[in-house]
């Protein structure tokens, strides 16, 4: 038989999920709401980043308020499984939006540059205070 957590730790569990959840549909509002495809790249990823966490995050809630039912570990599974496809999802986009598929596929392509560009040799490398600029 599993042991259950404490309550005080299945609360705070909980408003932590809760809150997490809060945070990113507001913040996807917010950046879908401002002028710039970078804005609404932004606000695209956290609603998928978000909306895949809360297959998951809204069982967890649920088995952390009620407790566990017999179709616990199948929600939680299913979430489980939706999180990772929307991360799938997730990670080409935010290549996408840090510009890194710039440059001939380079990673990080600021830091890239200022690594290929002598400028650290005999220094700590430190990455260049130039923004980045986002079309």
């Amino acid at each position: 038989m599993k042991k259950e957590k404490p309550l005080g730790m299945r609360i705070g569990e909980s408003v932590f999920c809760a809150g997490y959840l809060l945070f990113a549909a507001i913040a996807a509002i917010i950046f879908l709401k401002r002028e710039g495809t970078f804005y609404h790249l932004c606000g695209l990823m956290t609603l998928l980043l978000g909306g895949g966490d809360a297959f998951h995050l809204i069982p967890r809630i649920i088995v952390n308020i009620k407790g566990e039912t017999e179709k616990s570990p199948f929600w939680l599974g299913l979430g489980n499984l939706v999180s990772s496809v929307t991360m799938t999802g997730f990670l080409p986009l935010s290549a996408q939006g840090t510009g890194s598929t710039d440059r001939k596929g380079d990673l990080f392509p600021a830091v890239d540059h200022h690594l290929h560009s002598g400028r650290h040799q005999g220094h700590p490398v430190s990455v260049p205070r130039q923004p980045l600029v986002y079309t």
